[in-house]
């Protein structure tokens, strides 16, 4: 039996079956975002956008919660003057069948490795990286990232929620995990988390401000029937049930609360194969 016939033979027996079971997945998947993955550690919101970015640290969490298992092979390609290129390509199984594979690339001819910043004066100028050695295990580490995240995403449907184009920016411009995400931590495996300051937090501190403290809006509150409400419109204006899980996802209302909406749109859908 080769691995096509043996993933084929761990599918459900019907398309009933199959369109529960993936439902089931989906629901995970929600519960995972969550409940599991921890802003700013596990994936981060970039500035106008409509997805958060998945990153590494929680394309390892859904491999985990999924059961998946990966294997990544990288070939380094020599170019001019020093530089390197690196090609990584992941699989991703499960109970030992293969179920995705994707590819992610690095090269140190990108910009922000092959240049750096330097001041003449008060002018900021970008010259050649002399040094480019340097940034070799940073760019086999990209290119394995970009692969291993990829092939997540493809595996569990994760890119109904997340993004990964953005990740780079995100970790380089953004970046380090902040008060809240280290609370958040805590909170979840039980024991103490440590907070990463940036080096401009540790060495500046914010001027204090002299406005007024503006006054909150008060947002409306989310109720039981008020989902149900919005449920059925969507259903009225053709969203299918991914879409619809997407969107209760994204809901802040509390795990009780989130059950009972999945429970009611999962009536809505009984019986149909959307």
């Amino acid at each position: 039996m080769n691995e096509l016939q043996a993933a084929t033979n761990n599918l459900p027996v019907n398309n009933t079956q199959r369109v529960q079971q993936m439902k089931n997945d989906l629901a995970l998947l929600n519960t995972a975002y969550k409940e599991l993955l921890i802003k700013n550690i596990d994936y981060g919101l970039i500035p106008k956008t409509e997805k958060p970015t998945l990153f590494k640290a929680g394309a390892e969490k859904l491999c985990l919660l999924f059961g998946l298992t990966t294997k990544t092979e990288t070939k380094m390609i020599p170019l001019e003057k020093g530089h390197r290129e690196y090609h990584s390509v992941t699989t991703i199984y499960r109970n030992g069948v293969e179920v995705a594979t994707a590819s992610g690339s690095c090269c140190t001819l990108e910009s922000k490795y092959r240049y750096r910043n330097v001041w003449e004066g008060n002018v900021k100028k970008k010259i050649e990286n002399q040094d480019i050695a340097d940034v070799y295990n940073t760019c086999l580490k990209m290119a394995e990232k970009r692969s291993e995240v990829g092939v997540t995403m493809k595996a569990t449907n994760a890119s109904m929620i997340f993004t990964q184009d953005l990740e780079d920016f995100y970790e380089s411009e953004i970046a380090q995990p902040s008060t809240q995400a280290a609370s958040n931590l805590k909170d979840i495996i039980g024991g103490k988390a440590s907070v990463i300051k940036t080096e401009e937090e540790q060495t500046t501190t914010e001027p204090e401000s002299e406005e007024q403290p503006k006054e909150e809006k008060v947002k409306p509150e989310i109720t039981k029937e008020s989902i149900f409400k919005t449920i059925d419109n969507k259903i009225k204006t053709g969203k299918n049930y991914g879409e619809i899980m997407t969107s209760l996802s994204k809901l802040e209302i509390d795990k009780n609360l989130y059950n009972i909406a999945v429970s009611y749109l999962d009536s809505k859908f009984q019986g149909e194969n959307k």
